[in-house]
Parts: structure tokens; sequence; C-alpha cells
């Protein structure tokens, strides 16, 4: 090793939101260069999900987390290499009625967006899971704020357990959806929800880009459903 050259740090990258948490091993340099070192992994919130992930994690190695999730949050075990994100981690302006309320998730996702976007370009970002967020980043890198709605199991469970009839879908029969036409109750059920959700974020978007219009508008899609 020559006098210029340092070694990366190793940290884990840990989002925690409602009905999984996601991490990941990444080293990082002065700059905060950061580059992941493995697949994303993904853990069940319950307790016993919990306590065993961090029984194999590497006690000397900084954990960030980015938490949505309350109820997980009590049962982390904590300790000097742990550090719990803030909003004022996040390097962003915050332009909204009530900054500090900003969910992590969010912000760390727009905090990618607007690096990842190019200059002077508008940015959307839609993050999908149990909800499904669809934020706008200025083309000065500036959080604007969004759209919150129900992601596709948040949906399917609502109606299932506010109507007597309408029965309980999986995730599966949402998202892998053959037709937008239903034949029976269940792929009826599919169609809305599936549709649903999609349908809002296209909506969303189109109208944000006739917000910021002429400037160019890029799209980015993140979260455990974001794919579906």
């Amino acid at each position: 090793m020559n006098a210029t050259s340092v070694r990366p740090r190793e940290l884990l990258a840990v989002d925690v939101g409602n009905s999984s948490l996601k991490w990941t091993r990444c080293t990082y340099d002065d700059a905060m260069n950061c580059r992941r070192l493995a697949d994303i992994q993904r853990v069940n919130t319950d307790p016993q999900s919990l306590a065993a992930w961090q029984a194999s994690l590497p006690n000397e190695v900084p954990m960030f987390v980015a938490s949505v999730n309350r109820l997980a949050d009590s049962q982390l075990v904590t300790n000097q290499h742990t550090r719990q994100l803030r909003n004022r981690d996040f390097p962003l302006q915050i332009y909204v009625k009530y900054p500090d309320r900003v969910g992590a998730d969010r912000l760390a996702a727009a905090t990618a967006a607007a690096r990842l976007k190019q200059p002077q370009q508008t940015a959307i970002c839609i993050d999908a899971g149990s909800a499904v967020t669809v934020d706008l980043i200025s083309a000065e890198g500036h959080f604007e704020g969004g759209a919150i709605l129900p992601g596709f199991g948040t949906m399917a469970k609502s109606l299932a357990a506010n109507t007597s009839l309408l029965p309980q879908l999986s995730p599966q029969d949402v998202t892998e959806l053959q037709s937008s036409l239903g034949k029976c109750t269940e792929t009826a059920i599919a169609s809305g929800v599936h549709w649903g959700v999609i349908g809002g974020c296209y909506s969303l978007c189109r109208q944000y880009v006739a917000q910021v219009a002429p400037t160019p508008c890029q799209l980015f899609v993140t979260g455990g459903d974001a794919f579906s």
C-alpha cells in the first residue's frame, strides 16, 4: 500500500420498513463514495427474526439504520456502532410543511435520486412497499413533497378487513395478474388493487411532470414491490 491509498471502511446499511427489513454491506471512503459489497438481503420484522439476524452481525462494523417501524425499532439492540438516521442527517433541503415528520425512507430514496439524476433535471422517486410514496425532487436536488397511497398488500388487506364477503388475497394474486378483466371475485379484486396502485402512480407522475415543465424529469423506482 502506498502513502496515498486509503483502505475503504465498511458499514451495514439497514432499511426497516413496515413488513420487512432490508440490509447490505457497503464500503465508503472519506469522500463518502459508497460501494455495495453484497446483494440486498431481506429479514422479517417479527421479534424472533430480528433477534436471529442481529446475533449474526459483526459487532465492530458500524450500522446505519433508516426506519419507519417503531415496533421494530424498540426490538433492535443498539450499541455504540449503531446510528439511527434522522432527517437532519440527509443532505437535502426539505420543502414541506413539517420537515421533521417526513419518513426516513422517503428521504433516503430522495437523497439517492438527487445524487443519481442528471444535473438541472427534476426527478420523481416511487418507493413501493406496504405504502407507496411518489415524491418530487427539484432540479436543485431539494425534496418538494409528494403523495402516499396504500401498497398492493395493504389495499388488498383493507378490502378484506372492511367488507363481509370479499376474500383476502395473497401478494402473488395481486402482483401476478394475468388480465385486467376479472372473471371472478378474486381476479376482480386483484385487478382493482393492481391497477389502482399503478394507475395512481401514473396519474401522480403525469401531474408532477406538468408542474415542472419544461424541465426534463427522470423517474426512479425502488422498494419491495418496485417490479411487481
